[in-house]
């Protein structure tokens, strides 16, 4: 399998609700050149079957999942997000961010049109 470009990074505890409405609006934007990396800060939560009914409603999104056994602590969950991702690039984003239609198709657009780039910064919207 071809790495992706682009990693979407969410560490993740709790809130549910808020994770399922991030997944959605990124897996509606399902691009081949990114996957979705989730770590999970061993919520007492199912996020897992959030996962596994969204994989089957989308088989063709890369979701990448790996949950904690005991709780890390947000900055170690950041770094083990990042560092299960493959892509060349990361969007780091809490589990309650939600990012616009059109969104992946721009930032994938930027850097594969701009090789050299080390960062794009992204406005946001309330």
């Amino acid at each position: 399998m071809k790495s992706p470009i682009l990693s979407i990074c969410i560490p993740n505890y709790g809130r549910p609700e808020f994770l399922a409405k991030n997944i959605e609006a990124i897996a509606k934007q399902n691009s081949s050149q990114i996957e979705i990396v989730i770590t999970d800060d061993a919520s007492p939560d199912n996020i897992k079957k959030i996962i596994v009914d969204f994989k089957k409603k989308y088989p063709k999104v890369n979701i990448r999942f790996k949950k904690h056994s005991t709780n890390q602590g947000f900055d170690k969950n950041v770094l083990s997000v990042i560092r299960f991702a493959r892509g060349k690039y990361c969007w780091l984003l809490s589990n309650d961010d939600q990012i616009l239609p059109k969104a992946i198709s721009k930032i994938t657009k930027v850097i594969t049109q701009n090789p050299d780039v080390s960062l794009v910064v992204v406005n946001y919207q309330r």
